[in-house]
C-alpha cells in the first residue's frame, strides 16, 4: 500500500514539473517575440508616438483682371491655413463665385488629384470652381518631435507647399464696377466681349451679393436663397427671357441669306398686319397712331418695324427661322464649361404639341418673328449671336482666360448681306432710330461710331413691365467691344437698358 501511494505521489510530482515547464516555455517564447521578433514593430510604434507629420495647406492662386489688378487675396488663418478675401465682392460675386469646405457632395466630382483636407477650402461656384485644379497648389508637410503629452518640441523636417497658379482673367475690373453701379437696384445682366477673339470683358448679374460673407456667416446662404430678388441667381448663365426686337437683325440676316428678301425688298406699313381674322400692330402705330410707309430691311432694323418682320416670319416659316437662330448659336451652351447654363427655347410645332397639346398656328410664327411668343433666349447665347454680326460673320468661343481662346469660325455670310444688317444697326443708333441714348455718341469730344439694336420684350407675369434689352458694338468698322444688356422687367430697351450700356461703353473707351 505504501508503494502504491509513493508511486501516485511520484506521478503527480512529474505532472506538476511538466506543467511548470510548459508555462515557463510559453513565457519564454512570448518574451522572445516581444524583444527580438517584435523589436521593429514596437520601435516603429514608439517613434510614431514621438514623431508627428502635419500637412501644410498651400496658398491658393489668386485672380487678376486683364490689367493685372488683384481681385482676391489670401489671409493667414490658423485653422484653415488661409482664408479667401474678395477685394470687390459685389462687383465679382457671380464671376468668381466662392469657396466651401469639402463635403460628400462636392467631393464626388472632385478631379484635381489628391482629395483635399477636411479644413482646406475648395471652389464651390463660379471661376473658383472651374479653375480649382490650377488654383489649389500642392500640400507641403512638416515633421515634428512631440513629448508624452503630444506637444511639439522641435521640427525635424519640412517640405514647403507649392503655391497655386495665379490666373489673369480677360475681364476688366473697371467695367465690372461700372456695371454694378449702373444697375443699382435693378435686376438684370450685362456681358461684353471682344468680338474678334471671344475674350470676355464684362460678366455681371444683378442684384449681386457679398461672397466674403456667404462663406463666413452661417445661415446667410439660406437667407439669400429666399430673397425675392434672387441675388444668388446668375441671370447671365441661367436666365431665360423673350428677346423682343433685339432678335430682328438675326432674322433679317437669315432672310437675306436664304433669298426670302433682298436688300431692296420693301413692305408697306399701314400700322396693322392682318392674318385671317387676327390683327398684329406695329409698336409705333399702337403707341402714336402713325404709320411708316414703305420699309426695307435697313429701315426695318432702324425703326424696329414690326410690320416688316411679320412679313418675314410668314415668308420664312418657323422651321427656317429656327434653322437660322440655331446657326447663330442660340441653342449652344457657350459657357457650360464654366457655369451651369440654361438652353434657349426655340419652339416649333412638335414642341407645342408635346408641351401644350396644341397645334402650331401661323400667328405663333408671326409673334416669334419679333422676338415674342414662346421664344426664350439665354442672355449669353444671345450675346454670342450678336457677336457674330459684330465680328463680320465669325463665331468666336467665349473665354475668361487667354489660354482657353480658340480660332473663330467663319460662317461665310454674304458680305453684302452683313453690310446691310450692320447699316440698319448703325442707323438704329442715329437720329430717327430707336437707340436714341447713343445718338451722336462722343467721349471727350471724339465721335465713336456705334451699331445697336433695342428690344422691349413682353413679360409673361401679370402686370409686370416688359424686359428691356440693348445690344451694341463699336467702333463699327473695327469693333473692339460688343455689349449686351438686359434689365429684367425694366421697361423699354431704349429707356432703361441703353443708358446702362452707354455708361459701360463710355468707361471702356475712357480707359487708359
Amino acid at each position: 500500500m505504501f508503494n502504491q501511494q509513493g508511486h501516485l505521489y511520484k506521478n503527480r510530482l512529474i505532472l506538476a514539473y511538466f506543467v511548470l515547464l510548459s508555462v515557463f516555455l510559453i513565457l519564454l517564447q512570448s518574451l522572445f517575440s516581444k524583444t527580438i521578433l517584435g523589436h521593429k514593430y514596437y520601435h516603429s510604434l514608439s517613434e510614431t508616438n514621438r514623431v508627428k507629420e502635419e500637412k501644410i495647406i498651400a496658398p491658393r492662386g489668386v485672380f487678376l483682371d486683364r490689367d493685372g489688378r488683384l481681385l482676391v487675396v489670401n489671409d493667414k488663418n490658423e485653422l484653415y491655413g488661409y482664408s479667401r478675401r474678395y477685394l470687390y465682392p459685389k462687383a465679382t460675386a457671380h464671376l468668381l463665385g466662392y469657396l466651401s469646405l469639402p463635403d460628400e457632395v462636392n467631393l464626388q466630382d472632385y478631379s484635381c488629384g489628391a482629395q483635399p483636407l477636411t479644413n482646406q477650402f475648395i471652389g464651390k461656384t463660379g471661376l473658383e470652381k472651374y479653375f480649382e485644379c490650377r488654383l489649389r497648389g500642392q500640400l507641403g508637410k512638416a515633421i515634428y518631435e512631440t513629448n508624452a503629452l503630444g506637444e511639439k518640441t522641435r521640427e525635424l523636417a519640412r517640405q514647403e507647399p507649392k503655391e497655386g497658379e495665379n490666373i489673369k482673367l480677360t475681364v476688366s475690373l473697371k467695367l465690372q464696377k461700372t456695371a454694378l453701379k449702373a444697375f443699382g437696384s435693378l435686376k438684370g445682366a450685362a456681358i461684353a466681349s471682344n468680338p474678334k477673339t471671344g475674350e470676355i470683358l464684362l460678366f455681371h448679374s444683378s442684384p449681386s451679393y457679398n461672397n466674403n460673407q456667404i462663406v463666413r456667416e452661417n445661415g446667410l446662404y439660406t437667407q439669400l436663397s429666399q430673397d425675392e430678388n434672387k441675388p444668388l441667381f446668375n441671370r447671365l448663365a441661367l436666365g431665360l427671357y423673350p428677346p423682343g426686337s433685339v432678335v430682328k437683325p438675326l432674322i433679317a440676316l437669315g432672310a437675306l441669306e436664304n433669298g426670302v428678301i433682298t436688300p431692296e425688298t420693301q413692305y408697306t406699313d399701314n400700322g396693322i398686319f392682318k392674318l385671317g381674322g387676327v390683327e398684329f400692330g406695329n409698336w409705333y402705330y399702337l403707341q402714336y397712331g402713325k404709320t411708316e410707309g414703305e420699309v426695307d430691311v435697313i429701315k426695318g432694323i432702324k425703326r424696329s418695324n414690326d410690320i416688316f418682320f411679320y412679313h418675314l416670319g410668314v415668308e420664312m416659316g418657323i422651321g427656317e427661322i429656327n434653322r437660322w437662330l440655331t446657326k447663330f448659336g442660340l441653342k449652344e451652351q457657350s459657357l457650360q464649361q464654366y457655369f451651369n447654363q440654361s438652353q434657349s427655347l426655340l419652339p416649333n410645332a412638335q414642341w407645342k404639341k408635346q408641351t401644350l397639346n396644341e397645334p402650331w398656328y401661323l400667328g405663333d410664327t408671326v409673334n416669334l418673328s419679333i422676338g415674342q411668343g414662346y421664344l426664350l433666349v439665354n442672355p449669353v447665347q444671345f450675346h454670342v449671336a450678336a457677336s457674330i454680326i459684330a465680328s463680320n460673320g465669325h463665331k468666336c468661343q467665349l473665354a475668361f482666360d487667354k489660354n482657353s481662346l480658340r480660332h473663330c469660325q467663319d460662317l461665310r455670310f454674304d458680305q453684302k448681306h452683313l453690310d446691310t444688317v450692320i447699316q440698319g444697326m448703325v442707323q438704329a443708333c442715329s437720329p430717327g432710330g430707336t437707340g436714341w441714348p447713343l445718338f451722336d455718341y462722343k467721349i471727350n469730344g471724339k465721335q465713336w461710331p456705334v451699331a445697336c439694336k433695342t428690344g422691349t420684350a413682353e413679360s409673361t407675369a401679370d402686370g409686370a413691365l416688359p424686359h428691356a434689352w440693348f445690344t451694341v458694338f463699336a467702333p463699327v468698322l473695327d469693333p473692339e467691344i460688343v455689349l449686351t444688356v438686359l434689365v429684367e422687367n425694366g421697361g423699354e430697351g431704349s429707356e432703361v437698358a441703353a443708358p446702362i450700356a452707354k455708361q459701360i461703353l463710355t468707361e471702356f473707351f475712357s480707359q487708359d
